[in-house]
């Protein structure tokens, strides 16, 4: 503790108030640089974890865009994903290097470098006034499965040419926020390369990138995956929904009254990232529409899935018996 006492005019009581809010500002730059470096540390866990899912991924040679360069076969003119695959399985999170090779902790460095985003782990107070207020609508007691693990925010390069659109076209226009579902494999390039919806591959509603105001018809479309990235604190497995910053221009289509298709990409960019952990979530059912479960707790909607087992096995008992009764009865 430092002496703050001046020995020809002192006054006891005076400087042990004044050494107690020493020890409690010292307490509170503990807590905050603690809070920080936890911040960091969940940063660079998600960019490693999106990494993997887009490298293990069957789909890879599509949605691990861009990888590092090293990793390309020139002969071929593919990606050497067998060597990248055993390269990544080599990273500790560990602060021993000697226990690494030089190319994992090459490949490690190039992951949370080679980017103009920043994704910032944020408390749902942090998230901005207008999308803060559509996701409060979508997670209230009702739908308490829906409610995220964790809250990145992205914060975009100032200086990409599309970012810099994006705001110019925002003052003109003005925005609005919805929800994307997608795989977490897709998330590599999504957050690298920005929504393409020519990229998109359903057409049900018209081409375009699919949106929605609702998180729970969203996240549909976001199952659960697996966590390939060993030293992940994340989960094992893992679920991703964006919330997307959207131009309210004319050219974007409404549809069913929940569904916005935008079919120009310089009208939408992601904002936010709710990530969901089987780890951590209160139950693991929240990608069923919730609209049609009990509302309230977990024990509910267990029951209620429960009772549906029930229902389709009795339902598949009738059929095999109703199969094996008209082969008896005489033609």
């Amino acid at each position: 503790m430092i002496d703050l006492i001046d020995h020809n005019q002192s006054d006891p009581n005076e400087s042990k108030t004044t050494s107690n809010r020493i020890d409690g500002n010292n307490v509170c730059r503990k807590d905050f640089d603690r809070e920080r470096s936890n911040h960091f540390r969940i940063e660079k866990d998600f960019y490693l974890t999106i990494f993997a899912s887009a490298l293990f991924s069957l789909k890879a040679t599509s949605v691990l865009k861009p990888y590092p360069s090293d990793y390309f076969d020139q002969l071929n003119q593919e990606i050497q994903r067998d060597r990248l695959i055993e390269t990544f399985n080599s990273i500790t999170d560990s602060g021993d290097d000697s226990r690494s090779k030089n190319d994992a902790l090459k490949l490690k460095e190039w992951i949370l470098s080679q980017r103009t985003f920043r994704l910032k782990p944020i408390k749902f107070n942090e998230i901005c006034s207008k999308a803060r207020k559509i996701i409060e609508m979508n997670i209230d007691d009702k739908r308490r499965p829906l409610r995220p693990n964790f809250i990145f925010e992205l914060e975009n390069s100032t200086i990409r040419s599309r970012d810099v659109e994006f705001n110019k076209l925002r003052k003109d226009f003005d925005s609005f926020y919805a929800f994307h579902g997608s795989p977490m494999e897709n998330f590599h390039s999504i957050l690298h390369n920005g929504l393409l919806y020519c990229l998109n591959k359903r057409s049900l509603l018209g081409f375009g990138t699919y949106l929605s105001s609702k998180l729970e018809v969203a996240i549909l479309f976001s199952p659960f995956s697996k966590n390939f990235y060993k030293d992940s604190c994340l989960g094992k497995k893992l679920s991703c929904v964006a919330v997307c910053e959207v131009i309210d221009h004319p050219d974007i289509e409404t549809k069913k009254d929940s569904y916005y298709v935008v079919s120009n990409d310089r009208f939408l960019r992601v904002a936010y990232l709710l990530l969901y952990s089987s780890d951590l979530s209160t139950n693991y059912l929240h990608h069923l529409n919730v609209s049609s479960m009990p509302c309230g707790m977990p024990d509910a909607i267990s029951t209620t899935t429960t009772s549906n087992i029930v229902f389709f096995l009795i339902l598949f008992v009738i059929i095999i018996i109703g199969f094996f009764w008209s082969n008896k009865v005489p033609h």
